[in-house]
Parts: C-alpha cells; sequence; structure tokens
C-alpha cells in the first residue's frame, strides 16, 4: 500500500523529514510563545507582535527586489555544475545589493517614524520604525545567507535555522518573563534577538564559502535584471500572504490581529508537508529542468503531490480533534477562533491537494506567468478583504484567505497540465 502510494519515498520522504520535524517543532514553539503572549503580556501584545513582525518580513522581502529566489535557483546551478568561484561571487554580491537596498528602506521607516506611529495611533511603535535601518539589513543577512544553504543541499541546516525564530525567540520571551519583563513590545524585541543569533549562526555555517576566491560573473546590471521577475512574485507573494494582518490592523483594533495570528498559526499546521516539499523541492526542479529529465520530473511531482495531500488531511483531522483544548489555553477576548481556524483549514487542506506547483513554475523559467497568477490573485485577496473584515473581522480575513488559497493553486495546476503535461493534483 505504502509503496504503491509513494513511489519514491526513500528519496523524498526521507528528505523531507527533518525539515518537517524542524518546522513542527518550530510551530510548537510558535504556540508556546502564543500562550505567553497572550497569558503574560496580553492579546494586544500578540496583536503588535504579530503586525511588526509583518512589516519586517514584508519589508525585507520587497528590498531584495527577487535577488532571494534568484540566488536559489542560479545558485543551484552554479554549485550543481561545481562551478565554486562563480557561485561564491554570486552570494557575496547579491548579499551587498540586497544589505545596501534594506538599509535604505529601514532609513525611510526612520524618517517617517513618527507620523508613522501617530497614523497608527501606536506611539509605542516609535523606536521599531527609527531603528529599522539596523535591524532590516541583519534580517536579510540571516535570511540570504540561509537561503544559501539550500543551494549546496544542506537542507537540515536550512530548515533548523529557518525554523528557529520560534524556539530562540521563545527561549528571549521565557528570560524576559522570568526577569519580570512587562513591556508590551517585548515579544517583538525577543523576536529580533532571535534574528541576530541566528545570523551568527548562518555566518559560521557559510565561513567555507567566504574562504572561496570569488568570480563574479554576473554584474550587478545583470543581477537586477535576471531577479526582477522573482521580485514581481515576490512583491506579490507577500501582499498575498500578509495583506490580511494590514489590513485588519488598519481597519480594527490589535485585538482581531491578536485573533487572526492564533488561527492563522494553527492553520499552518496543516501544511507541514507541503512546506518541506517546498524546502527541498526547489533545487531538484531546477535541476531536473536544467538536464530536461521529463519522466524525473513526472515522477517527482506525483509523488510530492500525494505526500501533501495525505499529510495535510491527517494533520487537519487531528487538529479538529485537539482544537477545542488547545484554544481553551488561550486568553484571547474572541469567540469565533475554532469556527476560524477551520475556514483557514479548508483552504489549507485544498491547496495542498495540488503540492507545491508554485515551486516548480518558478524554477522551469515560469517565474512570470507565476507572477500574474499571483498579482490576480492579490488584487482578489485585498477586494476580499476590504468587504469582508468590515463584517466579519478576522473571520472576514481567514476567509478570503482560503478563497484565494484555492484559486491560486487550481490556476497553477491547470496551467502546468495544459501547457506541460504533468499533473500536480491527485491522482
Amino acid at each position: 500500500m505504502l509503496t504503491k502510494l509513494f513511489p519514491n519515498k526513500q528519496s523524498l520522504g526521507i528528505k523531507g523529514l527533518v525539515p518537517l520535524i524542524s518546522k513542527g517543532l518550530g510551530m510548537l514553539a510558535g504556540y508556546a510563545n502564543i500562550w505567553l503572549i497572550t497569558n503574560y503580556f496580553g492579546a494586544e501584545s500578540l496583536g503588535a507582535f504579530s503586525f511588526l513582525s509583518t512589516v519586517i518580513n514584508l519589508t525585507a522581502l520587497l528590498s531584495m527586489t527577487g535577488m532571494d529566489t534568484f540566488l536559489l535557483k542560479q545558485g543551484s546551478i552554479f554549485y550543481g555544475q561545481n562551478e565554486h568561484s562563480k557561485y561564491a561571487g554570486l552570494i557575496v554580491k547579491v548579499l551587498m545589493l540586497s544589505i545596501i537596498q534594506a538599509a535604505f528602506a529601514g532609513l525611510l521607516f526612520s524618517i517617517f517614524s513618527t507620523d508613522l506611529s501617530r497614523w497608527l495611533n501606536a506611539p509605542n511603535y516609535n523606536l521599531v520604525f527609527d531603528l529599522m535601518v539596523v535591524i532590516l539589513p541583519i534580517y536579510i543577512t540571516f535570511y540570504l545567507l540561509n537561503e544559501g544553504q539550500r543551494t549546496r543541499g544542506n537542507n537540515t541546516i536550512y530548515s533548523i535555522s529557518h525554523h528557529g525564530y520560534g524556539f530562540f525567540t521563545l527561549l528571549i520571551l521565557g528570560a524576559g518573563i522570568w526577569l519580570g519583563v512587562e513591556y508590551k513590545l517585548f515579544p517583538f524585541w525577543s523576536f529580533i534577538g532571535a534574528s541576530w543569533l541566528l545570523l551568527i549562526l548562518a555566518v559560521i555555517s557559510t565561513g567555507k564559502v567566504f574562504k572561496i576566491k570569488a568570480n563574479f560573473s554576473l554584474n550587478t546590471k545583470e543581477i537586477r535584471q535576471k531577479a526582477f521577475p522573482f521580485f514581481l512574485v515576490s512583491s506579490v507573494t507577500v501582499l498575498l500572504n500578509w495583506s490580511d494582518v494590514l489590513m485588519l490592523r488598519f481597519l480594527t483594533n490589535e485585538i482581531e490581529v491578536a485573533a487572526y495570528h492564533t488561527i492563522y498559526r494553527l492553520g499552518l499546521l496543516i501544511t507541514l508537508p507541503l512546506i518541506a516539499l517546498n524546502t527541498i523541492l526547489p533545487a531538484r526542479f531546477a535541476s531536473l529542468f536544467a538536464a530536461q529529465d521529463k519522466p524525473g520530473m513526472s515522477s517527482l511531482a506525483k509523488s510530492s503531490v500525494r505526500i501533501s495531500s495525505v499529510g495535510s488531511v491527517l494533520i487537519f483531522a487531528g487538529v479538529l480533534l485537539v482544537l477545542p483544548l488547545v484554544l481553551s489555553f488561550l486568553e484571547i477576548p474572541q469567540i469565533n477562533l475554532q469556527l476560524g481556524t477551520i475556514i483557514l483549514g479548508i483552504g489549507y487542506v485544498l491547496g495542498a491537494l495540488m503540492g507545491p506547483n508554485g515551486s516548480f513554475l518558478m524554477m522551469v523559467n515560469q517565474e512570470k506567468l507565476y507572477s500574474v497568477i499571483l498579482g490576480v490573485t492579490t488584487v482578489i485577496n485585498i477586494v476580499l478583504n476590504l468587504i469582508l473584515i468590515h463584517f466579519y473581522g478576522f473571520l472576514g480575513a481567514a476567509l478570503a484567505t482560503s478563497i484565494c488559497i484555492i484559486i491560486r493553486n487550481v490556476w497553477c495546476v491547470v496551467y502546468i497540465k495544459k501547457s506541460m503535461g504533468y499533473t500536480f493534483w491527485l491522482h
């Protein structure tokens, strides 16, 4: 039965085990953080944590202008072809350009920090915006160095570092509570502190790359041109993923944001198998495409969809069983957290049934088409959020997200099937 269900389970499932476990542990730490924040700092503190961390993530990804995804693709090719000097040159060049752009974005936040804080009616955000010029470059440096781990096939190190945020945040947060810290934004600063600790680990694990004599085979203009299509994808991706949090904060309050953050985190548990696949497969997709190995690509697509589908359905069933108990531990003044989790969960399960189609499109020179799909979906998401949040608050944001997950995935798999012949749905 297992052989029929997972024909490539040894080559695919085992490689996905570490990302799956590390993500699971990271999510458990995230749930512990939610419990600590809501019980010791209050639901408004969780809302501030969710909003400010979203601003950091969104600004950082936009500041890289697609160079992170270009690094993943081109770096995998260079490293796979043993062109290590070109690979080192690419890492250094992308890192320098991204840090400069991040510092500029952070400077803009610093200049307008007072106005932004006043607009959000949150004077305690002022210090955060003032320090963005330091926060963003550090965050991006860690992100890119860790992304480089995937290009070298170090998925174990990548997964542990990428999903270590929750664990390191939990350590700092726990220490603060033990010391009696009551500052409302301390959970957010714990998140920033975690990024600094992870940066140290990233630098240590990338040390060998910096010792290679760099060959800057691609100049700045070439990198920007090649990365721009990925920038379009990343821009609409971050807006699609985080517009709900931003709009909830602008249209409602921190309590609503806290409620959405909670159900979003619970819903993400359902995507564990898909997250693991999206961690290990992009480099593999790029290699198979470069080698024009259609049978290998078809087999990989089939196996990934089956693992994603079965895993997500089983996890969703488990979440439904323990959901009332889990929610009983959280002190958030909302009575519909269970319904919100179910709404998001349905969207995530339906998306999982169609596998890692987005990663596939970006690795087979279809990033422009994928950016169009994401762009249209983002517009739909924003419109739905404007309408549904007004009437239903965070439940409206959950419904908008689920609808857009389904639209995006259906569009992708239909295109892949019609234009390339690969099947990204359960069969």
